[in-house]
């Protein structure tokens, strides 16, 4: 197996869709450029949705682990930029998925920074999803 296909491997594993299973890290930049404009225009989206971007954001990180050093190193630094928008155009909060799933898989604010942040512009929707476990501060509510 390629270090390629290792980051195939690691897509399809996630359940990332077929189409950025086959596009590797550059459809998952991309993605990731879509999700932050998103974020950044006023997200329009619930909670369920965060989530699952969150997640691309993270299958990334899992993808760059297993990728050939080139690719990974391209894929960083375009990472970079977007990443940076990305938290100018949120707040930091409890960690998305919540308490039990943060203990139960292990996850980490300084390592999985993007389960840790909500869009600082929130429609109804969201407002109220993240009202309900407690990701709102009393001012915002």
């Amino acid at each position: 197996m390629t270090e390629r296909d290792a980051v195939q491997r690691v897509l399809a594993e996630r359940g990332c869709p077929d189409e950025l299973v086959r596009g590797g890290l550059p459809a998952l930049v991309e993605k990731w450029g879509v999700i932050v404009r998103s974020i950044e225009e006023g997200y329009p989206f619930g909670l369920d949705d965060l989530l699952n971007d969150m997640d691309l954001r993270d299958a990334l990180a899992a993808a760059l682990a297993v990728a050939p050093a080139n690719d990974a190193a391209w894929a960083t630094a375009a990472l970079m930029p977007l990443d940076a928008r990305l938290q100018r155009a949120s707040r930091v909060t409890g960690c998305l998925w919540g308490e039990d799933v943060e203990e139960d898989d292990g996850l980490d604010p300084g390592r999985e920074w993007w389960y840790y942040l909500r869009p600082r512009q929130l429609n109804e929707e969201l407002a109220d999803e993240l009202s309900a476990w407690g990701l709102l501060d009393d001012e915002e509510e």
